[in-house]
């Protein structure tokens, strides 16, 4: 019996030898699947149960060209490190900009009422917030004079 070159052959496999054939035998961490198809049906197979996990975006947001299966435990330790790691940088970020913004405005008040040259000015509001000698930060900038906190306060 020939078969015709356009007839599609198929085969019957149970989710468990898929999973492993694709994870391997420890079923751990994440692999790409073959295609988009497969990794819907594999989706619909394994959304229930929180043994697996089918990833179709980056931790971004953005789509992945192919789709990952993921051990479950492994992938939300994954995401949890991400979201983790997503916080720590944008703490960093804004303490970044608040330190940038009050070394701005110190640095412009020794250049205008205490006539620093700009080198100098620069050096001293930096020493000045680093060591947080907020006594002297005042004296420079005057009461009257905010230092920002938030970076919803950077004018």
């Amino acid at each position: 019996m020939s078969t015709h070159p356009y007839v599609k052959k198929q085969i019957t496999i149970s989710l468990d030898s898929f999973i492993t054939l694709v994870l391997g035998p420890e079923q751990r961490g994440s692999r790409e699947l073959p295609s988009l198809d497969i990794a819907l049906i594999v989706d619909v197979l394994v959304r229930k149960d929180l043994l697996f996990k089918v990833q179709f975006t980056e931790w971004s947001g953005e789509p992945l060209e192919r789709p990952l299966l993921w051990s479950y435990n492994d992938w939300y330790e994954s995401s949890t490190n991400y979201k983790k790691q997503k916080e720590d940088s944008d703490r960093r970020r804004d303490e970044y900009h608040v330190f940038q913004a009050n070394l701005k405005i110190i640095k412009e008040a020794l250049e205008t009422d205490f006539f620093y040259p700009p080198d100098s000015a620069s050096a001293y509001a930096y020493h000045l917030l680093k060591t947080k000698a907020w006594g002297k930060v005042w004296a420079v900038i005057g009461v009257d004079q905010k230092i920002i906190k938030k970076v919803e306060e950077i004018p």
